[in-house]
């Protein structure tokens, strides 16, 4: 990969909280850990590697999520464009060319673990 090189790889928020679907956290968690070796490993060839963390994302609308009342913001979940945004904010290099290593949650605020589960 040339440098200025941005990976992004799509975790998800279940990597750091259960979602009692043990396969899938477990795997998401792995992803997160290869996020931070690329991230280590190439930061001296110029290349920065991240991850996203969705929480609820709604595939099957461009326009109307869903309710989610586990959600904080708006009890609605995310739509696609809200990964694809975080994605382009991720790799523009005018806008964020020191950023590597984090895993950056999008989850309306479902990862917070003082909202989640109130009313």
């Amino acid at each position: 990969m040339p440098k200025h090189s941005s990976i992004i790889f799509i975790s998800s928020i279940f990597a750091t909280q259960p979602s009692l679907d043990l396969g899938y956290d477990m795997t998401k968690a792995a992803i997160n850990h290869l996020a931070i070796n690329h991230a280590l490993e190439l930061s001296l060839k110029g290349i920065r590697a991240n991850a996203i963390a969705p929480g609820h994302i709604d595939t099957q609308t461009t326009d109307q999520p869903r309710v989610e009342s586990d959600v904080p913001v708006n009890q609605k979940t995310g739509l696609p464009t809200d990964i694809a945004q975080t994605c382009l904010f991720l790799t523009n290099l005018e806008t964020v060319n020191y950023i590597t290593d984090i895993t950056l949650p999008i989850t309306g605020g479902l990862h917070i673990p003082t909202l989640t589960g109130l009313k």
